[in-house]
C-alpha cells in the first residue's frame, strides 16, 4: 500500500518513519503543503497511491480532504468544515460551551473598541487568541492593558491583516498543560497516552509562545484519577458532541489540557498530530499506526488499542537563532562521526540538502529524540547527544524533562 504524507516537517518525518517501518514493501512519499490539488491528483494515480495522511492543519482548512475524497481517494483527516475545531477558536470554545466541557472563561470580539470595558475590567490579565490559523503564534498570555493591544496589534500585523477580526479574550488559567492525542471515527475515539510539551522559547517556560521546543512521554504527574477525570469530562463529552451534532470525523484529534486546581480543563482542540509531541510518541507506539488510521476510516475503531514501549521517549528541539521572529537560514548542519545513529532518532523539520551538505532552511531545524528507563536518565543522554550537532547560531532549551 503506497502512501502519501502531506506536510514536511517533524511530525510528518517521524509519521513517514512509522508508516514505513509497517510498510516495508510499500513506497511511503512526504511532500510539502502543496497549492495545486490537481497535480497532486496525477503524482498520486502516477505512483499508485493507495492513502493520503495528512499531517499539517493548512491544506486541512484549504479543503484537501474534500478535494480527494470527490475523487474517491482515501484521506486520512477531517474535512474543511470539520477543521474549524481548529482553525476557528470561535467555534471551538462555543462548542465547548454548549456541551459543558470545562474551560476558560471567554468572550469573543470583532473589534478593539467593543472590548475596551471588558479589558479595563480584567486590568489587562487575559489571554488574547486569534480566532483563525496562526500556527501556534496566535495566542498571547497578558499582565497588563498594554500587553493585550500590543497582542491585538501583533495579530491583525501579522495574521489578520485588516483592523476588524474575531479575537477571544479568556481567563488566564494555571497549572501543568498536557497533551492527549487521538484518533477519531465519528462514533468512537481512542487515545494516545499523554505527552508534555514546552511551548515558551527560554528555559524555565519563561520567553515568547513558539511552535513547541521539546516534549517527552510518559507523564508521571499525569495519575489514572487525573485521567479517569479527563475521560470523562472532556474527551467523552467531546465525542458525544460530535455525535448529537452528525459531525462526520475521520482524523486525528489533539487535546491542550491544562490541570488546575479546579480539575483538568480543556485550553484546545488540534485537528492533526501535535509537532514535537509526535516525535515522542510514535517512536514510542508499539502497535500499528497503519492500523489505527485504518480502522477509523473504516468506521472500526471501537475495537482498536494503542500500546507503547514502557520507557521514556524525549525530544528536543533544535531552533535557529532568532526564532520565532527573525533568523538565518543556510547554515551548514554537522554531526560527529562518533554520534550514535542507532540510539537517537532525527527527525527533520527545516533541512535542505545542496551539493553534499545538509543546511538550515527554517525556524525549528530538526528534532533529536533518545530514550531512556526513567526520564532523568533520557534527559541526560539527549543532552550528551545534542552536543555531536552543530550548526551557526544554534539554539535550544536546557530544561526539557527536567522541570
Amino acid at each position: 500500500m503506497n502512501i502519501v504524507i502531506i506536510g514536511s516537517g517533524g511530525r510528518e518525518h517521524a509519521i513517514m518513519e512509522k508508516l514505513q517501518s509497517e510498510n516495508p514493501d510499500s513506497k511511503v512519499f512526504m511532500t510539502k503543503e502543496p497549492d495545486d490539488y490537481d497535480s497532486l491528483y496525477k503524482f498520486v494515480k502516477k505512483a499508485n497511491i493507495e492513502l493520503i495522511v495528512v499531517g499539517s492543519e493548512l491544506p486541512l482548512e484549504n479543503g484537501i480532504v474534500d478535494y480527494f475524497r470527490e475523487k474517491n481517494i482515501k484521506i486520512f483527516g477531517p474535512t474543511k468544515e470539520v477543521a474549524k475545531f481548529e482553525t476557528s477558536k470561535v467555534f471551538a470554545k462555543e462548542f465547548m460551551k454548549k456541551y459543558s466541557i470545562p474551560t476558560s472563561h471567554f468572550r469573543v470580539f470583532t473589534n478593539r473598541d467593543d472590548a475596551k470595558e471588558y479589558i479595563l475590567s480584567k486590568s489587562g490579565n487575559l489571554v488574547v487568541k486569534y480566532d483563525a490559523l496562526a500556527f501556534g503564534k496566535g495566542s498571547f498570555i497578558c499582565n497588563s492593558v498594554d500587553d493585550v493591544y500590543s497582542s491585538l496589534d501583533i495579530i491583525e500585523k501579522k495574521f489578520a491583516k485588516t483592523k476588524d477580526f474575531n479575537f477571544i479574550l479568556e481567563e488566564i488559567l494555571y497549572g501543568k498543560e498536557i497533551s492527549i492525542m487521538s484518533v477519531i471515527d465519528s462514533k468512537n475515539i481512542v487515545t494516545f497516552q499523554p505527552a508534555k510539551d514546552y511551548k515558551p522559547l527560554l528555559d524555565g517556560d519563561l520567553g515568547g509562545n513558539t511552535g513547541g521546543m521539546g516534549a517527552y512521554t510518559p507523564v508521571d504527574f499525569v495519575t489514572d484519577d487525573i485521567l479517569l477525570e479527563i475521560n470523562e469530562n472532556i474527551i467523552k463529552k467531546t465525542l458525544d458532541g460530535i455525535k448529537k451534532e452528525n459531525i462526520y470525523y475521520n482524523g486525528f484529534l489533539y487535546f491542550g489540557i491544562i490541570l488546575t486546581k479546579d480539575g483538568a480543563k480543556l485550553l484546545e482542540y488540534n485537528v492533526r498530530l501535535g509537532d514535537p509531541e509526535t516525535e515522542v510518541l510514535l517512536p514510542a507506539m508499539k502497535s500499528s499506526l497503519t492500523k489505527l488510521i485504518l480502522d477509523s476510516l473504516d468506521g472500526n475503531l471501537k475495537e482498536s488499542k494503542i500500546e507503547f514501549d514502557n520507557r521514556y521517549f524525549i525530544d528536543l528541539v533544535l531552533a535557529s537563532k532568532g526564532y520565532p521572529e527573525n533568523y538565518e537560514t543556510g547554515k551548514v548542519i554537522s554531526i560527529d562521526n562518533d554520534f550514535n545513529y542507532y540510539d537517537n532518532k532525527i527527525f527533520y523539520s527545516a533541512v535542505k540538502y545542496i551539493n553534499g551538505e545538509f543546511l538550515t532552511d527554517g525556524g525549528r531545524v530538526m528534532n533529536l529524540v533518545v530514550s531512556g528507563e526513567t526520564l532523568e536518565k533520557a534527559s541526560e543522554k539527549l543532552y550528551k547527544s545534542a552536543e555531536k550537532i552543530n550548526f551557526e547560531g544554534i539554539y535550544y532549551r536546557k530544561d526539557i524533562g527536567r522541570g
